[in-house]
């Protein structure tokens, strides 16, 4: 806090992420940053990209906070799709890192951990969510949100369902790259309906006004 007061302060800030997988079966950890980091003797990977939101609230909804990782090589997302429910639930560290380029202090310091409660994948990134300690093990209202896109993570076994070679989905029900191109379509295809996580809807023409 005394760095970040400073008006002389000059300083480079990284996003952080662990993620650690124990259950029994499969053993695994992983650490990245938006930079080449070493931090406690841990090499973090620089996949982590800008922009990683961290949320707090006063209500009862969740804490939770959201990061992307880089997908373009696509090597993460076939690694992480490999591991499959092994992935969900696991513990998650997120936090922020400062260096200060005039005496070159480093600070390093953890804003959440709770398990990893979701993931989305796509050719550019991966995007995962985590929710605070508090509310891993209790209910916090309605886990769906009201939209036209699927919202399972892609090739979930218990979910979505898919398991053939494609490794994106755009999460549409009638597109050929979303459920319609993955579980078949035409008249009477009632696979793609029956697997899609989304809350399907005609688009009209006709908007509701406020009076």
């Amino acid at each position: 806090m005394t760095l970040l007061a400073r008006k002389d302060k000059q300083i480079e800030t990284h996003t952080t992420l662990q993620v650690f997988i124990n259950n029994g079966d499969i053993i695994r950890n992983y650490y990245f940053a938006s930079s080449t980091l070493t931090l406690d003797g841990n090499l973090f990977a620089p996949e982590l990209k800008q922009g990683s939101q961290i949320r707090s609230s006063l209500t009862r909804a969740s804490d939770q906070a959201i990061v992307e990782l880089q997908n373009v090589d696509t090597d993460l997302g076939r690694e992480f799709l490999s591991l499959g429910n092994a992935l969900i639930g696991a513990d998650t560290k997120i936090g922020r890192y400062w260096k200060d380029l005039v005496s070159g202090g480093e600070y390093h310091k953890v804003l959440l951990t709770g398990p990893l409660v979701d993931m989305e994948f796509n050719e550019n990134a991966v995007r995962i969510t985590a929710v605070s300690e508090p509310y891993a093990n209790i209910s916090v209202g309605a886990s769906r949100r009201v939209t036209n896109l699927c919202q399972w993570q892609f090739r979930n076994p218990n979910t979505c369902g898919y398991a053939g070679s494609l490794l994106t989905c755009d999460f549409t029900l009638n597109g050929t790259g979303g459920c319609e191109g993955r579980h078949g379509g035409g008249v009477g295809a009632t696979l793609k309906r029956a697997k899609f996580g989304g809350m399907a809807f005609l688009n009209s023409k006709s908007r509701l006004k406020t009076l």
